[in-house]
């Protein structure tokens, strides 16, 4: 063997020469459709030049598993099926019958239904028309997708005709009629005329309620439900007009009445003070229910809220919403003296406002002879109350008075500011017996008007060899006046010079101390004139003269009169 060449690099030479350099592909055109094709050709494979182009409108009319297969170049322009016929739907009317059980209205029932018919895949979907009260959930009948007949074909355009029968998992629909954009497809792509539209078999229940809507409507009487659906639907009503005109017209006015309302048969009583509003912008009225204390009734502050006030009562069933039913009072049936009904009330009107009064003299011709207001007033009833018993010697009088108004007194409420201004301020008086027996002539008495809570106490003074121990004759009490109606003590019945009775025991009043003559004139209330040391000298001796002559002797039993008490001094007279 003879050594050659290393079998590297550039110390060997190909002698084969390649003509062909051919590379692999992955995308190809089916039905139509560029797409990628996952199997893995050979190197040098040609290109597949069979293409299934987009069916045509009498291809589609038969819709199979088969695809058709037609010899185009690559070079055309294929548009799939899917894309020339993509949302182009075609939609016919249909119905079916069904029997129905237990029910007296109707035997058979008759459903419409809208089957649309889907170009771009041959699906179809069916939606029934949704009637008023039908107790049926309808809606979406039947989802989209394709449906095959009882031969296992798909159903097809030649299928679909106006008039035909679809037997659709055991429910006949028969198509009754096709909308304008089906017809023009028939036409124009298969140069098919679709028949005229067909009627709806006649339906027992449908007549029926057609027949009661016909005698709800006749003899010219508008239905309620008509004038509400076209008011919703933005239509102008007349009756709205003029409420929108009187509105505006007559808003914020008011008529105000004065009303009694005759309640013997249910109080015993007429009730007075009720308010009537009529208001003029909409004809409502509304009655207002005064409240007094202790009446025994509740506060309602509303006896009748804003309504329209009917002249009498009528049925309030759901047939009369919304309409005109009965009569309702207007501001001429108003008039003070009448009496109206307020749902079986009886209630007269006795007074109108001014402004009410003016309104009716200028729309109505009223005159004020029609204002005069009615005398309501009552004689006030005479309350039956027990007189307390006489005091019976237990604690103060307000104290027993306290136990017979509750079962568990309360203290008696005391004047805490009068305490507090007048605390310690007393008046004090010196005082005799008004006619004393010979053993009481030498007794003298001071009287203490306390000012805090109008109490008296009296103390007696201590004279000597008198017989009668001094110090307190009287405790501080609350004390009645008998000569000023048993009412009791005030600062003004005790004064200088008068005779107050205590106690059965006459007491004249002789003196009074100056920071009592300075409290008094504080409190306005009169006090004795008190003049100098001469001026009383002199009133004595005038009336000394008065008395007596001018000799010695002649004033002897004038001194003997005024010197009761033997001391040599002449006493008050």
């Amino acid at each position: 063997m003879e050594p050659g060449l290393p079998f590297l690099p550039g110390y060997t030479i190909n002698t084969s020469v390649r003509k062909h350099f051919p590379l692999n592909h992955n995308c190809d055109i089916i039905n139509g459709i560029r797409v990628t094709d996952q199997k893995t050709k050979g190197a040098g494979t040609p290109t597949s030049s069979v293409i299934t182009p987009a069916p045509s409108a009498g291809e589609i009319a038969q819709p199979s598993e088969k695809k058709s297969s037609i010899s185009c170049s690559s070079d055309d322009t294929c548009i799939p099926h899917w894309v020339l016929y993509d949302r182009k739907v075609l939609k016919f009317e249909a119905y079916f019958t069904e029997s129905v059980n237990n029910s007296r209205d109707e035997t058979t029932r008759l459903r419409k239904f809208f089957i649309y018919y889907y170009l771009e895949d041959y699906s179809i979907h069916i939606h029934e028309v949704r009637q008023e009260n039908s107790g049926i959930p309808q809606g979406i009948f039947l989802k989209r997708h394709k449906i095959a007949k009882e031969s296992g074909e798909f159903f097809g355009l030649d299928d679909l005709q106006v008039g035909a029968v679809l037997r659709i998992y055991e429910r006949a629909f028969t198509l009754v009629d096709a909308d304008g954009h089906t017809r023009r497809f028939y036409k124009e792509q298969r140069n098919v005329e679709l028949a005229p539209p067909l009627e709806y078999p006649a339906d027992s229940y449908t007549s029926k309620l057609l027949h009661d809507r016909q005698q709800q409507n006749s003899g010219g009487a508008s239905s309620e439900i008509r004038l509400f659906v076209e008011a919703s639907m933005g239509k102008p009503m007349k009756e709205q007009l003029e409420k929108t005109r009187q509105f505006l017209s007559h808003d914020r006015e008011v008529l105000m009445f004065d009303c009694q309302w005759d309640d013997v048969s249910l109080y015993g009583e007429k009730r007075d003070g009720y308010k009537l509003h009529y208001f003029l912008a909409d004809n409502t009225v509304e009655i207002l229910e005064p409240h007094e204390k202790n009446s025994g009734r509740d506060a309602f502050p509303t006896l009748i809220r804003r309504m329209r006030l009917p002249k009498s009562l009528h049925s309030m069933g759901t047939g009369s919403i919304g309409g005109n039913t009965g009569e309702y009072y207007l501001p001429e049936d108003l008039a003070v003296g009448k009496i109206i009904n307020v749902f079986k009330r009886p209630f007269k009107l006795t007074k109108a406002d001014d402004y009410t009064k003016e309104y009716y003299k200028k729309h109505y011709g009223r005159t004020d002879a029609d204002f005069i207001p009615i005398d309501t007033s009552r004689p006030s009833k005479k309350v039956a109350r027990s007189e307390p018993p006489p005091y019976n010697g237990y604690g103060t009088e307000d104290d027993s008075l306290g136990s017979c108004k509750s079962l568990v007194p309360k203290p008696p409420r005391k004047d805490y500011k009068k305490l507090l201004e007048n605390d310690k301020k007393v008046l004090r008086f010196l005082a005799k017996f008004r006619n004393p027996s010979p053993e009481d002539v030498n007794r003298k008495f001071v009287i203490n008007f306390h000012l805090a809570d109008d109490t008296i106490s009296i103390f007696e003074q201590w004279v000597r060899n008198s017989g009668f121990i001094g110090g307190k004759f009287l405790e501080r009490s609350k004390l009645r006046n008998p000569d000023q109606g048993n009412d009791f003590f005030k600062p003004a019945d005790l004064n200088v010079g008068k005779v107050v009775v205590i106690n059965r025991y006459a007491f004249q009043i002789i003196e009074v101390d100056l920071a009592t003559t300075h409290l008094m004139q504080d409190r306005n209330v009169s006090t004795p004139v008190v003049g100098t040391i001469d001026e009383i000298k002199q009133q004595i001796i005038d009336r000394l003269r008065a008395e007596g002559s001018s000799g010695s002797r002649g004033l002897t039993p004038v001194f003997q009169k005024y010197n009761i008490d033997r001391n040599l001094y002449i006493d008050h007279a």
